[in-house]
């Protein structure tokens, strides 16, 4: 039972640290979508002055967003070890949403993601 209760409490913490590192990376994925589409709504020569810049911009976008991926998977994967199953459901669904826009169906991250999923549903099933 104190083995039980030990795993839980590490496993309620590492959710709810993965939940804020989660948090944070939204609000860094908003400011970056927020800029990209102030910068395409310029005009042609401020865009060509500011090109390698939002380049960049979008590069670190598309790392955060594919980083949040990885945090909702992982709390997905928590959630399956703690019974919570809904909820991991829901986050898994969310991250191959991500990933499948980002990287394609066969992507081999989508694929992994695919599979957490499916572990999920089976458990609830079985509820």
């Amino acid at each position: 039972a104190i083995e039980s209760f030990m795993t839980f409490s590490r496993c309620s913490s590492a959710l709810e640290l993965l939940k804020v590192c989660t948090n944070i990376l939204e609000e860094v994925e908003k400011s970056y979508t927020s800029r990209m589409q102030d910068w395409n709504r310029g005009s042609i020569s401020w865009r060509k002055k500011l090109q390698p810049n939002h380049r960049v911009d979008e590069f670190i976008w598309q790392e955060v967003t594919l980083l949040k991926a990885t945090l909702l998977e992982t709390r997905a994967k928590l959630l399956l070890r703690g019974g919570l199953f809904d909820t991991g459901e829901e986050l898994c669904r969310t991250s191959i949403s991500i990933r499948t826009v980002m990287l394609g169906h066969g992507d081999a991250q989508t694929v992994a993601a695919q599979e957490t999923l499916a572990k999920l549903v089976r458990y609830r099933s079985k509820i």
